[in-house]
């Protein structure tokens, strides 16, 4: 009966300590999660959208638009409102300027140093904190433009009472119309002429229909001024045609183009394809510096591209410089005073916003770069990995005591063999001898993985923190189950993996290196072990590995104990399965330990040369 107490007292000291050793670290990670869920967000608010990439270059400081959506907010009669900010490109700092507009999207854009404010209702001048209507905004379903400077006035291209095209200008606040002009059909393609060799347009043979898929085609045109010269890109939806043109071609007879004749057709009016870009690919914008057109173009899942357009009329890629990567849709900029073309760089959802500036074919790096809810996120996860750490050293903490405390009932805590006695080493002396080996690992496979990365390809990027964001918050939506756009997610898939992808793919000599050295501390650990019964931590802590004789382990029984390690430490995650079986051992041995009939015991303090048992010698 006292026998059967003592085995049920001790099953259910063990059934506690073990529950202990859960329940306080998942309290503490529990208790985190919901403190930092529980905060301010830490990306920028659902339905809020700071539109970097629709801001203008004003005095120092960036002005963009900012929506809002108010479904749902109580004493909201609006749909969603859309702000105008000031970000000032020195300091980083946002400002309200005050201008608010309902219900409306809103487009920014420059005019001889004048800011104008385009909407749904019309144009409008930014005076002060409010906005003055001075004409309607012009819409046109087969071309689609954002209003330009032509001879010193707004311009757009609109569609004409015949079908045709023309432009309209904006002057002492009313459109006037301008004269017609001549563009390509959507349904237009590439062709070689015959005679002179070149590429021309021209339309489309019936029996090759557009896949337009129920979609009306249309005309993307893009305009550039610079120095007297204007610049035309011209991209047909769904076609996915590009082309370039320097001036227009007026269908007037008396303005006809000089690069054509007065009587020439649509399909050789002057334009000339453009090489770099190909179908798929979708132009964000272009601009004119001191050195020439250029052009950002995007593609799915692809990184932008630049190019450049020289004066003779060659295509050239821009390349950025190391430690550059443009991952967003960016905005194309230009300081006037310098004429200086800028990248700037924008990710909505994180409000991270960078300026590349571009010399020549060169993206430089950005200074300044502007990612305060990136730190903020990042900030979050590094508490919640503290607080894992704590929760883990509170696990293992417990487990320690609560083993001790369950050896300090046994008769004595010493191991007997023959005429020889050794005192068992105590949970926490193992315990920390096997982190310190722990750490040395890691410590040696780091630097060799170190030395292994030496690559000027994955160094981290400018943009590396906002995808390590995007990254941990995709993990989120899947861990808790937030609807997606897709049921389905690949994470594989999603080009902010890549970069981390790219570090272990195709990387043979990695995994090599990893597993030799990996391979060649295991078994400098089996053999010292086996051989002397020490590794560094247990050294360091004044234990050692014996057989059941109290003689050296040999190398099997160190191979055995290193093995098993894995189910000891559950996964190197927790140390509950050695726990348990240290609690209901009287040897303290682990899983390991009765595989393998060894024991851990203390080693006399003296010269550190020496390993020696202390021994108890019968008495007479």
């Amino acid at each position: 009966m006292n026998d059967f107490g003592w085995s049920f007292r001790r099953i259910a000291a063990s059934a506690a300590f073990v529950l202990v050793s859960l329940v306080l670290p998942l309290g503490i990670i529990g208790l985190t999660v919901a403190s930092l869920v529980s905060g301010d967000a830490t990306r920028t608010p659902e339905g809020e959208w700071k539109c970097y990439d629709g801001g203008v270059l004003d005095q120092g400081s960036l002005v963009f638009p900012v929506q809002r959506n108010l479904r749902g907010i109580s004493n909201s009669t609006m749909g969603f409102e859309a702000r105008i900010r000031r970000l000032d490109l020195k300091s980083g700092v946002e400002s309200d300027t005050g201008v608010v507009v309902a219900n409306q999207g809103i487009n920014l854009q420059l005019v001889n140093e004048e800011l104008l404010v385009w909407t749904r209702q019309g144009i409008h001048r930014w005076d002060d904190s409010s906005l003055v209507k001075i004409a309607d905004s012009h819409s046109c379903l087969r071309v689609r433009n954002h209003p330009f400077l032509y001879d010193e006035h707004l311009t757009q291209v609109v569609e004409a009472e015949d079908g045709g095209f023309r432009l309209m200008h904006l002057i002492d606040d009313a459109w006037v119309k301008g004269l017609k002009i001549r563009l390509p059909e959507t349904d237009c393609d590439w062709h070689e002429d015959p005679k002179t060799g070149k590429a021309r347009l021209q339309s489309r043979a019936p029996s090759l229909p557009l896949p337009t898929g129920g979609a009306v085609p249309w005309i993307h045109l893009m305009v550039a001024q610079h120095a007297g010269k204007t610049h035309l890109l011209l991209n047909t939806i769904p076609n996915g045609l590009y082309a370039y043109r320097h001036g227009f071609e007026f269908e007037d007879p008396e303005c006809a183009s000089a690069q054509a004749p007065a009587n020439a057709s649509v399909d050789v009016s002057g334009w000339e394809p453009v090489p770099l870009l190909v179908s798929g690919d979708r132009c964000a914008g272009i601009v004119c510096d001191r050195d020439g057109l250029l052009v950002a173009s995007t593609k799915s899942l692809e990184p932008i591209r630049m190019i450049r357009r020289t004066d003779v009329g060659h295509w050239q890629e821009v390349v950025a410089v190391e430690g550059v990567k443009l991952r967003c849709t960016p905005q194309l900029f230009v300081d006037a005073a310098t004429e200086t073309a800028y990248v700037f760089d924008a990710y909505r959802p994180w409000s991270y916003a960078a300026l590349y500036p571009i010399e020549q074919n060169s993206i430089l790096p950005a200074d300044p770069v502007w990612s305060l809810e990136v730190r903020k996120y990042l900030a979050r996860w590094l508490a919640l990995l503290a607080a894992v750490l704590v929760g883990w050293l509170v696990h293992l903490i417990t487990l320690t005591c609560g083993t001790e405390l369950l050896a300090l009932r046994r008769p004595e805590n010493g191991y007997e063999f023959g005429n020889q006695s050794a005192i068992l080493a105590t949970t926490w002396r193992r315990g920390f001898a096997f982190s310190v080996d722990a750490l040395a690992v890691a410590l040696i496979l780091s630097m060799v993985l170190a030395i292994s990365l030496r690559d000027p390809n994955l160094r981290w990027h400018d943009g590396d923190e906002r995808d390590l964001c995007q990254t941990l918050y995709d993990v989120e939506d899947i861990l808790l189950k937030r609807p997606r756009e897709s049921d389905q997610m690949n994470l594989a898939n999603y080009p902010r993996f890549e970069y981390f992808a790219t570090i272990f793919r195709g990387r043979p000599d990695l995994y090599s290196s990893a597993l030799a050295t990996s391979l060649i501390v295991c078994g400098l650990k089996i053999y010292v072990e086996g051989r002397f019964g020490v590794t560094p931590g247990k050294w360091f802590m004044g234990i050692r590995s014996v057989g059941s004789t109290l003689r050296p382990c040999g190398f099997a029984r160190a191979l055995v104990r290193r093995v098993l390690y894995v189910v000891d430490i559950l996964c190197f995650i927790t140390p509950l399965p050695a726990a348990i079986s240290m609690m209901f051992s009287s040897h303290r041995q682990r899983l390991g330990d009765r595989v393998s009939d060894t024991v851990v015991i203390r080693r006399r303090s003296g010269s550190p040369s020496r390993t020696r048992l202390e021994i108890k010698h019968p008495q007479n």
